[in-house]
């Protein structure tokens, strides 16, 4: 490489990359639940995918420490990569869900949890395991509509 007055430049350019491996945990940070709509949206810190979500691997729970507990079965998540996701709760997990007493009655007794493998990163890095005793409370929950069922009734025909 000559300068302008043509003198040898004696620098040499080279380039220079440095490739830094992304090591973030990812995790779950927070997730609401509505009844009515029969949706979870979950947030976590780094983008995951949700073509990879296992419905078993999800579990909902009365408490930090579960004394009632739904594990889903075939519920369901759609959409491109994101730190936020919506499950689609199917329609036998939320009769399940409606079923039990004492547990997603309002965000007091709202809690989830998460196995290993319940979903994976953009690097196809598992997603950390939330486990009982550490389960994440709601950050929102929205009540369904309930009908009001007829328990009694008598007539007076006097």
């Amino acid at each position: 490489v000559l300068d302008f007055i043509d003198i040898p430049n004696v620098q040499s350019f080279r380039r220079s990359v440095t490739v830094l491996q992304d090591t973030l945990e990812v995790s779950l940070v927070s997730f609401s639940i509505d009844i009515y709509e029969g949706l979870l949206n979950l947030t976590f810190n780094d983008v995951v995918q949700p073509s990879t979500f296992i419905a078993s691997n999800l579990i909902l729970q009365n408490a930090e420490e579960s004394t009632i507990s739904l594990t889903l079965t075939d519920s369901f998540t759609s959409g491109p990569n994101s730190r936020f996701v919506t499950i689609s709760l199917s329609d036998s997990d939320l009769f399940d869900l409606l079923l039990l007493e004492g547990i997603a009655t309002s965000s007091n007794d709202s809690y989830i949890r998460l196995n290993s493998g319940a979903i994976f990163d953009h690097a196809n890095r598992t997603v950390a395991n939330v486990p009982d005793g550490e389960a994440i409370q709601t950050t929102f929950f929205a009540q369904g509509i309930t009908d009001t069922l007829l328990n009694d009734f008598s007539i007076d025909t006097n």
